[in-house]
């Protein structure tokens, strides 16, 4: 066994990670390479092959907890053409490797997490998550949006903090909205200034922060097993 598969096998418990990146920028690429090589390394620990866990998968009850979980936060709709173009395409990319959960609701997706039994979960992604959070129907002064905000960072940390040292991972990947001109609209600057924040807290709680560019993930937090595609 290289140092590499030994990182791999001992990494993967309370792994916790913001992938952040523009748009088209391969960050849901990333977790999900990502979320395999921490799926695999648990299926090494637990003496289960690629093979063997595929046909569990499969099994109509009771799926087992070392299967990797996508929370997709988009709310679907065939009328955002491009929206479900791009579901459709993370979709295909995922194959059967994940079990799907679509949370399009914010209030819900911090319960989402709790009670996922996989030990390996990818949430993508928390612009769309925070977009909901912010602009919820009947939500309109902007006191009511922070107290929100608050409320739910506040959780999201908690889970982050609940998790480490366990034996769940957990990968957020989100849109860096901060690099771009000033937003021309009151909303689109409320949403970067949240967005701001957003990041700074999840990224004070992760183990590993990293920004894709153009496909290469660049680390600028803690480090990574050698994961591989495939």
């Amino acid at each position: 066994m290289n140092d590499s598969d030994d990182l791999t096998k001992k990494s993967y418990q309370g792994f916790s990670a913001l992938i952040l990146g523009g748009a088209n920028s391969g960050k849901t690429a990333c977790s999900l390479v990502w979320a395999k090589g921490l799926a695999r390394g648990e299926f090494a620990q637990k003496g289960f092959t690629q093979e063997s866990g595929k046909q569990e998968k499969n099994a109509a009850a009771n799926l087992p907890t070392y299967i990797a979980t996508y929370i997709a936060t988009a709310k679907y709709s065939e009328e955002d053409t491009s929206l479900a173009a791009r579901i459709k395409k993370h979709q295909a990319e995922r194959g059967d490797d994940f079990i799907t959960l679509e949370q399009p609701e914010p209030l819900k997706l911090v319960s989402s997490l709790r009670g996922c039994e996989s030990r390996v979960i990818v949430v993508d992604c928390l612009t769309l998550f925070l977009s909901a959070l912010l602009f919820r129907e009947g939500q309109e002064r902007m006191s009511e949006q922070g107290d929100v905000f608050s409320c739910e960072l506040e959780a999201l940390e908690a889970f982050l903090h609940s998790i480490a040292g366990s034996d769940k991972s957990v990968l957020f990947v989100s849109n860096e909205v901060g690099l771009g001109i000033v937003p021309y609209t009151k909303m689109g600057e409320v949403f970067r200034g949240f967005a701001g924040i957003l990041h700074q807290r999840i990224a004070a709680c992760v183990s590993v922060l990293t920004l894709v560019v153009a496909g290469v993930p660049m680390l600028i937090k803690g480090s990574v097993p050698n994961f591989k595609e495939g």
